[in-house]
């Protein structure tokens, strides 16, 4: 299944995976902040 993710596209397809990434820890690293800052109210 791995070959499968390689696409004759794999510029479009890379840049969409890595910002799908870097979404997911920008919002993981936000829900921290938001929680200290509501432990901290």
């Amino acid at each position: 299944m791995a070959p499968f993710r390689k696409r004759s596209k794999s510029c479009p397809f890379l840049s969409q995976e890595f910002l799908i990434q870097n979404h997911a820890d920008i919002v993981s690293c936000l829900v921290v902040l938001v929680l200290i800052g509501l432990m901290f109210e």
